[in-house]
């Protein structure tokens, strides 16, 4: 193949045959190319350094907010893989996602399944009514939305024995 880009034409189809090359030789030469951008990163890192640390002065608040925004919404995510996790060891059927809690979350109107005390949503614990230990799913249809306490206290109890503490 022919290389353009040593003419030093600006046209579109020079420009795309220069292009078409360097993702050809790129593909061909992974190690010249990593090692030409390490050799390019340890020269330059001072300045990246540098502009790094001036846009992050220059925008430590935006940077911050949206940091708190990613991790708000990927705890949750995370706290729902762990529960699929523990759920799978112990051969539950079934799976649940953040958008099924947060679904619940919204049809209990923020409150405890159990008791009814408003739950704030960072505050609040997704239960299985019938406990994983006894058998129950880790469908969206076998998780509630409960306080701290009352999850806590429930535990791996059936939820009929569980309302009898309770009243």
């Amino acid at each position: 193949m022919r290389r353009y880009n040593t003419v030093k034409c600006r046209c579109h189809l020079c420009r795309a045959a220069s292009a078409e090359y360097g993702h050809l030789y790129r593909e061909a030469n992974p190690d010249k190319v990593a090692e030409v951008h390490r050799s390019y990163d340890r020269k330059h890192r001072e300045q990246r350094c540098e502009a790094n640390r001036r846009y992050r002065e220059l925008n430590g608040e935006k940077i911050a907010e949206r940091s708190r925004a990613y991790h708000v919404g990927h705890l949750a995510e995370f706290a729902t893989r762990q529960r699929c996790r523990k759920a799978r060891k112990l051969g539950a059927e079934g799976t649940h996602t953040a958008a099924d809690t947060r679904a619940q979350y919204d049809r209990q109107k923020g409150r405890c399944y159990w008791c009814g005390a408003k739950v704030a949503w960072r505050k609040k614990h997704v239960d299985h009514v019938i406990p994983l230990f006894l058998g129950g799913g880790n469908g969206p249809e076998n998780i509630v939305v409960s306080c701290s306490h009352c999850n806590l206290s429930k535990g791996a109890k059936h939820p009929m024995d569980f309302a009898g503490v309770l009243v």
